[in-house]
C-alpha cells in the first residue's frame, strides 16, 4: 500500500483513538465525578505500570524486526512466535506480584475491586500484536477494526454509565474497548504469518528488547508512578491532574501521527537507501513541528474552556496545571519523533533509555519531596521539566553519536512566530465570544486553524516573491556585466 494511504488509514486509527475520549470523558467525568474519577485512574495507572512489565519491551522491538524482514516469511514466523511465547511467560511473571499489591497492600484496598477487574487487562496484553501490523504496513485492517470496535465502546458508555454507582460498569467496558480487540488481533496475526513452536527463541528475543523494554520501564516511572505517588496523598489532585495530562496527551497525537505512520518505512530505508530516508525524515520532521506549534498555541490559549468541556466546573482547578503541561507537546512529541525516527532506525535505542532516566529522576524526586505539600502543582511542574531535560539529553547522545542530521530550517522559526501571533490574536478574541463551551471552542479552533494557515501561507507567498527579485536582480547584473 502507498504511503500516502497508510497516512490516511493510520490518521484514522489514531483519530479515532483520540475521538473516544474527547466524546467519553466529559461525560463520565460529569456522572461519575471528582472522587470516583480520582479511583478509577488511581487503580488504572497502577495496572499500566504492571502492563510495561508484562510487554518487556517486545512491542516496539518486534515491530521494528517485523519491518526491516516484511520479504522473509519464514523469519516473519520465527519473530512472530518468539514473542507470543516471551509475553505470555511475561504474563505469567508479573501476575504474582499483582495480586500481592491488590490483597495486601494498604493503599490499594480501597480500589481492590477495580484492581481484579483490571487484572484482565494483564492477561490478555499477552496476546497484543498490533506490533506485527504496524511493522507490515496493515494499517487500513488495524483502522477499520478500531473504528468499529470504538463506535461501539463509545455507544456502551453512553447506554450503561448513568449514575456515579456505575463505576465498575465504567471500568468493565473500558477493558473490553482497551483489550479486547487484543484477541481479535491474534487471531488475524496467526493466519497472517503463522505460529510455531520450531525455531522460536523467546528468551533470545527478550534479551535482545532489553534497552526497549529498560525504557518503557523508566517510561512508566514518570508517567505511572507518579501518579501512585499523588493518588497515595489525593485521588482528587489526581483527578485534575489527570485530566490536564488526557488533554495534553490527546493533543500530542495529531502531531505524530505521520511520524508513527512512516516509522516503519524509516526503518526499512535507514538499511537500504540512506537518501531516500533523510530526505523522507526531513519531510515528517517539517510537518511535525508544524503540528505541534499549532497544537501548543491552541491548548495553551483555549486551557479554560477545554477544563470545562471535558470535566466542567468541578475540574477548573486543573486550568493552570494544563496551561503547564501544555509544553509537553513541544516536548514530548519531539523526544518521540527522534525515537521513533532517528534512534529506533539506527538501533540506538538505548538513547532513550538515557534520556528517560534523566526524567525519571527528576519526576521522582520532586514528587516524593513536595507533592505532600503542593499536590498536582508539582507533578505538572516534574513532568514538564523532565520532559524537557530528557528531550536535551536524547538531542545531545544523537549529535554524539552523529545519527541526527541537520533538520532545522528557517521554515520553523516562522511557524514559531505565526505561532505567537495566532495565540495572541485568540487571546484578544476569546472574552468577546460567548456562546457556550462546546460552541466557543469549536468556533475558536477554526478561527485559530485559520490564523495559523493564512498566516504561513501568506509568509510562504512573500519570501517566494523575495527570492525570484533576487534571482532577476542577479540575472540582470550578469547580463549587464
Amino acid at each position: 500500500m502507498s504511503l500516502r494511504k497508510n497516512t490516511i488509514f493510520h490518521a484514522i486509527h489514531i483519530l479515532s483513538a483520540a475521538l473516544m475520549p474527547l466524546l467519553v470523558v466529559p461525560y463520565v467525568n460529569r456522572v461519575l465525578g471528582l472522587e470516583n474519577m480520582g479511583l478509577y485512574n488511581f487503580a488504572f495507572s497502577a495496572v499500566s505500570i504492571f502492563l510495561v512489565f508484562a510487554t518487556v519491551g517486545l512491542c516496539a522491538y518486534s515491530g521494528r524486526e517485523i519491518a526491516k524482514n516484511r520479504e522473509n516469511k519464514e523469519e516473519l514466523k520465527k519473530i512472530y512466535s518468539s514473542t507470543i511465547i516471551m509475553s505470555i511467560i511475561a504474563m505469567i511473571v508479573v501476575m504474582l506480584p499483582f495480586i500481592l499489591m491488590t490483597f495486601f497492600f494498604e493503599p490499594y484496598q480501597k480500589v481492590r475491586g477495580l484492581l481484579i477487574l483490571f487484572s484482565a487487562m494483564i492477561v490478555l496484553h499477552a496476546f497484543h500484536t498490533e506490533w506485527l501490523f504496524v511493522g507490515l504496513e496493515k494499517f487500513k485492517y488495524i483502522a477499520i477494526r478500531s473504528v468499529i470496535l470504538r463506535t461501539l465502546a463509545v455507544a456502551a458508555f453512553f447506554i450503561f454509565v448513568r449514575s456515579e454507582n456505575d463505576l465498575y460498569i465504567y471500568a468493565i467496558i473500558s477493558i473490553i474497548a482497551i483489550s479486547g480487540v487484543h484477541v481479535l488481533n491474534f487471531i488475524k496475526s496467526v493466519s497472517l504469518v503463522g505460529f510455531s513452536l520450531k525455531g522460536a527463541s523467546p528468551f533470545k528475543m527478550g534479551y535482545s528488547a532489553k534497552f526497549f523494554f529498560f525504557a518503557a520501564v523508566i517510561a512508566s516511572i514518570y508517567t505511572f508512578v507518579d501518579r501512585q505517588i499523588l493518588g497515595s496523598y489525593s485521588t482528587n489532585e489526581l483527578a485534575l491532574f489527570t485530566l490536564a495530562m488526557t488533554i495534553s496527551t490527546l493533543a500530542c497525537i495529531p502531531s505524530l501521527v505521520l511520524a508513527r505512520t512512516i516509522a516503519p518505512r524509516l526503518n526499512y530505508l535507514y538499511s537500504t537507501n540512506q537518501t531516500a530516508y533523510k530526505s523522507l525524515l526531513q519531510k515528517t520532521f517539517n510537518l511535525t513541528v508544524y503540528g505541534l506549534i499549532f497544537s501548543f498555541v491552541s491548548v495553551f490559549v483555549l486551557s479554560r474552556p477545554l477544563i470545562l468541556f471535558m470535566g466542567g466546573e468541578e475540574f477548573l482547578g486543573a486550568v493552570y496545571l494544563l496551561r503547564m503541561t501544555s509544553s509537553l507537546l513541544i516536548f514530548t512529541t519531539l523526544s518521540v519523533f527522534i525515537n521513533l525516527c532517528v534512534a529506533v532506525p539506527s538501533g540506538k535505542e538505548k538513547n532513550t533509555f538515557f534520556s528517560g532516566i534523566v526524567v525519571a529522576v527528576i519526576v521522582l524526586t520532586l514528587n516524593i519531596a513536595l507533592v505532600r505539600r503542593y499536590g498536582a502543582f508539582i507533578s505538572s511542574l516534574a513532568i514538564t521539566v523532565g520532559e524537557f531535560l530528557g528531550l536535551i539529553t536524547m538531542i545531545f547522545f544523537a549529535l554524539k553519536q552523529k545519527i541526527l542530521p541537520n533538520l532545522l530550517r528557517l521554515e520553523h522559526l516562522k511557524y514559531a512566530l505565526v505561532g505567537i501571533v495566532t495565540g495572541a490574536s485568540l487571546h484578544f478574541i476569546i472574552p468577546r465570544i460567548n456562546l457556550g463551551v462546546l460552541p466557543n471552542i469549536v468556533i475558536l479552533g477554526l478561527i485559530s486553524g485559520i490564523i495559523f494557515f493564512a498566516l504561513n501561507m501568506l509568509i510562504a507567498f512573500i519570501i517566494k516573491k523575495d527570492d525570484e527579485m533576487i534571482r532577476q536582480i542577479k540575472g540582470f547584473k550578469k547580463g549587464k556585466n
